[in-house]
């Protein structure tokens, strides 16, 4: 039986170069180029991954005979890898070249003194037969579940089915209250126009009022009172143009104002059409029901409105919500009989 005393100076040889960090040996910066020992660090990194596969575990099966030539292994090997990150320029070529071919030669050497006890080491870490009993164990397990898995399969597709078309038939009744969004968008946006253009008859009422009351005082003013019956005349043409203008302005605003007034409150008429849809459908019940308010929701859609910039302030009888309207009042009264 090895002793602790040996199996833990043994293992604190192996961690040592387990640990060491190659990258250290290159140092390219204190050296320079051509004296830099970067050409050793992939060799010395080699021997790090093969001590890497000598678990420290299984040094507690090991005599002490064989502690002994892993630990003086490893301890070699490490003072080869502290002569190189000790290397100084001062020491010259040669002694370079020599850590070189130690580095390079460094590999062999411990293969041939581990490679036993690394095949020891990795077949002690996997025990194989718990490993075959294990997979054993679980394939009997998945044959067992395996048909009781196709039962809740078979259930489990029965019952999306049934979710599948109750979620189409949600989504073509929803399909169409989400499309308010639109007239919503739309409503907004007059209302917004609608206020702006309030703002602007407020301003030209105001100027034009103040402009009927300052006309009253143009006279005595000096350089604007008519000496002449021709300066009168023009004076007041003048008057007369300015309160067109004016009047035109004030015209031209309010009648902007009251034209997106009427298209904010049709466009949120037909939102509240939308929305309002699928609760009048639910309380229909029937499917002619359905279509009839369907096709009631879509002339309020589809069906013409003034805007405001027109004097029409009802649809022809051939426009499309008139034609669109007569299935369906045909309907309701087919329903009625």
């Amino acid at each position: 039986m090895p002793t602790f005393e040996q199996i833990e100076s043994t293992k604190t040889s192996l961690e040592k170069i387990q640990d060491f960090d190659v990258d250290n040996l290159a140092r390219t910066e204190d050296l320079g180029r051509e004296m830099s020992l970067e050409v050793i660090v992939k060799p010395a990194q080699d021997v790090v991954d093969l001590y890497k596969k000598l678990s420290t575990s299984a040094l507690e099966d090991f005599p002490d005979d064989i502690l002994v030539s892993i630990e003086q292994r490893a301890s070699a090997d490490f003072k080869i890898f502290e002569k190189a990150r000790e290397f100084k320029v001062i020491l010259g070529a040669a002694a370079r070249e020599q850590i070189i071919n130690q580095v390079n030669a460094m590999y062999i050497t411990a293969f041939k003194t581990l490679h036993q006890y690394i095949s020891y080491s990795m077949h002690r870490a996997t025990d194989f037969e718990s490993l075959e009993a294990t997979t054993r164990q679980f394939l009997e397990k998945m044959s067992e579940e395996t048909e009781s898995l196709k039962d809740e399969i078979v259930n489990v597709k029965n019952g999306a089915d049934k979710v599948l078309e109750k979620v189409r038939a949600m989504a073509a009744e929803h399909g169409v209250t989400q499309k308010a969004v639109y007239f919503k968008n739309e409503a907004d946006t007059h209302k917004t126009d609608a206020d702006k253009w309030f703002k602007y008859s407020c301003w030209v009422a105001g100027f034009l009022a103040l402009y009927a009351v300052s006309t009253f005082f143009f006279h005595i003013i000096p350089l604007l009172k008519p000496t002449t019956m021709y300066e009168t005349i023009q004076f007041a043409i003048s008057k007369v143009l300015m309160f067109g203008v004016l009047s035109y302005s004030l015209y031209f605003c309010s009648r902007n104002y009251f034209s997106h007034r009427h298209n904010y409150v049709v466009n949120k008429h037909r939102q509240n059409a939308l929305v309002t849809y699928e609760s009048i459908v639910k309380a229909a019940g029937d499917e002619a029901n359905s279509d009839i308010i369907l096709g009631l929701a879509s002339s309020c859609i589809f069906s013409p409105q003034t805007t405001g910039y027109n004097g029409a302030n009802s649809e022809t009888p051939n426009s499309p919500g008139a034609l669109l309207m007569k299935p369906f009042s045909q309907a309701l009264t087919n329903s009625d009989n």
